[in-house]
């Protein structure tokens, strides 16, 4: 039997090569897949072109084993994972959602439109209500949260025991996605994925009904959350104008009844079963192509069909049905069947060091043992970067990125159709590969952009002048931001009639009710942090 670690491996790096391949059939018909590739069809990693950027943007050789957004947020989601087991989501949704935006491959617009909006001061990761040009928060219910959250449940010590990663589930997939249909198939997914790796078997139709039964329970976890439920839910609640339960169950019997229709297509193993049960779930149609819940249980669904079989032939069958969700559909069916599988894929994968690494960090984390964290800047005074183009910056002449520290250039850059906008293929020190867009004269980095403890470690005097000018431009400012607020009212050791005058003052702004809430759940934290480090001390 496969121990813990290589069984999260397996699940990690099939899910990559999921993606890779259906990312290469992405968003095209038959035709643009002969010009990507000279091939009908894929079968294994390759060199392929893709137009990045759109009309301002230009054609990109994408090196073989290139993966899309689906890894690159799983990639984010675990590094905001820390070594006792718990997620970061502060550090999720301000620093790596906004960066993500400079390197992201393949995104869907509701998820790019959410992480610009966590760029800004006043939004928080529970309140990221955002209603701009097309994309609203409340309709956001793609697949992008289902995608990214399987490290929660990797991490997770008790898999059989859903609250035990739900809640972290749910507050990742809330970053991005309001509509019901992408948090309940971000948890269905997840509880999918948790049985699998629990019981090391494929969940079948008796499975999938029990986990469908559970989803409006988890309302009942989400107010038993002191951060959801003071202030996210009834925010929520009062913008959706239905109660979350009810809107759970809505969506339950949708999903009860995309089952009964799989359930008749499911037990024979074959291409056209598959291409039957897109077809007649709607998965192919602008409506309900990218849909959370329905890409949740066609992976499920395409998992099971395949269940004693090599992975590779699911990968194969999702990522060559053209006109559906291939990379998302082949990654997250790639996280069950490669949790079971004793074999890694054959074909080439970019950063696999990295992403199995990760990988057995998290499964060592769930079997109690400590590792290192990713040190991120201080999110007390950090400033997501401006636009896209500011988040690779220069600290003399090396290369840092925005909240993930130092890299290095390695491959080609590409001059878009706009001036001033380049794409450059760069490596992180913590070892992934990043096509990012890039301003073609590189701005200084300032200190509160980097990482703590990892900034610049052989340029000590760099490091000194960019901690003055974090310092002195925090209160340059006529107004204060609300990052500016939280750190006079720490450094003020939480004076009670100075964070009474930064609420009075912070309400007063436009959006100033969302405003106030992000300042007191800063202050609550740090609060709280502080007065745990004391009690450490005490006892020493």
């Amino acid at each position: 039997m496969k121990n813990i670690e290589k069984t999260i491996q397996g699940s990690a790096i099939w899910a990559a090569y999921g993606d890779i391949l259906g990312f290469i059939t992405e968003l095209t018909d038959s035709d643009g897949v002969k010009r990507r590739t000279g091939q009908d069809k894929v079968y294994a990693p390759l060199k392929w072109q893709r137009l990045i950027g759109g009309r301002y943007g230009t054609k990109i050789n994408l090196l073989a084993g290139t993966y899309s957004d689906d890894t690159q947020l799983r990639l984010s989601t675990a590094r905001a994972i820390y070594s006792n087991g718990s997620f970061d989501v502060e550090a999720f949704a301000k620093v790596e959602l906004p960066v993500w935006l400079s390197y992201s491959l393949g995104a869907g617009r509701g998820t790019k439109a959410a992480a610009n909006s966590l760029r800004h001061q006043g939004v928080n990761w529970f309140s990221n209500f955002f209603d701009k040009d097309g994309s609203s928060y409340l309709n956001c219910g793609g697949n992008g949260a289902a995608m990214r959250i399987q490290p929660h449940v990797w991490v997770s010590r008790e898999r059989g025991i859903p609250e035990s990663y739900i809640v972290d589930v749910i507050k990742n997939s809330i970053c991005t996605h309001g509509h019901t249909r992408g948090i309940v198939g971000a948890i269905f997914h997840a509880m999918c994925l948790a049985h699998t790796i629990f019981k090391m078997e494929i969940p079948g139709p008796k499975e999938w009904h029990e986990i469908l039964d559970y989803i409006p329970i988890t309302v009942d976890l989400i107010k038993k959350d002191n951060e959801l439920s003071n202030f996210w839910l009834p925010v929520w609640e009062d913008r959706a104008g239905i109660k979350l339960k009810d809107a759970f169950i809505h969506v339950q019997e949708e999903c009860v009844k995309d089952i009964e229709v799989a359930i008749k297509l499911c037990e024979v193993k074959s291409e056209k079963n598959y291409v039957d049960l897109v077809s007649k779930l709607g998965a192919m149609s602008d409506k309900y192509k990218g849909s959370g819940t329905k890409t949740s249980i066609i992976a499920a669904i395409l998992s099971w069909m395949h269940r004693d079989s090599d992975p590779s032939e699911a990968m194969f069958v999702a990522s060559n049905l053209i006109g559906s969700d291939t990379d998302t559909i082949a990654t997250m069916a790639g996280a069950m069947l490669g949790a079971v599988s004793d074999s890694f894929p054959s074909g080439e994968i970019l950063d696999k060091e990295y992403i199995l690494a990760d990988a057995s960090r998290l499964a060592k984390i769930s079997q109690g043992v400590r590792c290192d964290n990713y040190n991120y800047p201080d999110l007390i005074s950090w400033d997501p970067p401006k636009t896209q183009l500011d988040s690779l910056g220069r600290v003399d002449d090396e290369y840092f990125v925005s909240g993930l520290g130092k890299a290095k250039p390695v491959g080609e850059q590409y001059e878009g159709r706009s001036k001033g906008t380049i794409w450059e293929w760069i490596k992180l020190d913590i070892g992934q590969t990043l096509l990012i867009k890039r301003r073609p004269e590189l701005k200084p980095t300032t200190g509160r952009s980097l990482p703590m403890h990892k900034v610049a470690p052989d340029n000590k005097s760099a490091y000194k002048k960019m901690e003055y000018s974090a310092q002195t431009d925090l209160f340059d400012k006529k107004e204060k931001n609300i990052h500016e607020l939280t750190s006079e009212a720490i450094r003020l050791n939480f004076d009670p009639q100075i964070i009474g005058r930064h609420i009075l003052e912070i309400v007063e702004r436009p959006q100033g009710i969302e405003l106030a809430v992000a300042y007191v759940a800063i202050i609550g934290k740090a609060k709280i942090a502080r007065s745990e480090a004391q009690q450490r001390n005490s006892k020493t």
